[in-house]
């Protein structure tokens, strides 16, 4: 499968929705980003999270999965991004199945879904497609949130796990060694704040769920950078 057929046609171009993203590793923990109070949403457990999301944006008309993903990567992180090959590759579909796909370009992504969704504009329209590309990155360097991220966050895989199990606080996961880099542009979070994971991670979590990824997200057998 070639990356320039996944999707709508012409992906990128007007009308087409393209997300392309890094799975961030950095010092053997994955890096996220967390949005501002504002965009604080109901949690699987019925409580006020904020968003744990990936890393990422939209594709510009005519722009490649991987510039995207490249160009997103260092905008939202400040820091040196380089992808790498994930060994294998999955895809998600709308109907929440995951299929192992072979990708023949280079770097190839760990994850490709397709998620419906609504245009935040358009609260009363119809449900559109959103395909996403994720590559695996490695991160050089102390993140620096982009204007658009009050913070990134990066945590071990066992804590991504557990903040969708059960109700953690900001505070919580610092505690159990979790590191926050703030913007400082931005108003300080509230350390009470729940997080949950949506978007990105929470389509990772469910790749794991299914016993893939065992090798590619073995964090301790990457080098630490």
């Amino acid at each position: 499968m070639r990356l320039r057929d996944f999707g709508a046609p012409d992906q990128g171009s007007s009308g087409s929705s393209g997300f392309a993203g890094i799975i961030g590793l950095r010092r053997n923990k994955l890096l996220f980003t967390l949005p501002g109070p504002n965009f604080a949403q109901e949690s699987a457990h019925g409580e006020k999270a904020l968003p744990l999301w990936g890393i990422g944006g939209m594709c510009a008309p005519g722009e490649s999965w991987q510039a995207a993903a490249q160009r997103h990567g260092e905008a939202d992180t400040g820091c040196e991004v380089s992808l790498f090959s994930s060994r294998e590759t999955y895809y998600l579909n709308v109907k929440s199945d995951i299929f192992a796909v072979e990708i023949d370009d280079v770097p190839a992504p760990g994850l490709l879904y397709a998620a419906a969704y609504r245009p935040p504009d358009n609260a009363y329209g119809d449900l559109q497609t959103v395909y996403g590309v994720e590559y695996f990155a490695h991160v050089r360097g102390t993140p620096r949130p982009g204007a658009d991220v009050a913070a990134l966050i990066a945590l071990p895989q066992p804590l991504l796990v557990a903040a969708a199990q059960q109700a953690l606080t900001l505070d919580n996961l610092r505690q159990a060694g979790a590191e926050l880099f703030a913007n400082p542009d931005c108003a300080p979070l509230d350390p009470a704040a729940i997080v949950a994971p949506l978007g990105t991670p929470h389509f990772m979590l469910q790749v794991l769920d299914a016993g893939h990824w065992w090798q590619v997200l073995s964090l301790a057998d990457l080098p630490v950078l």
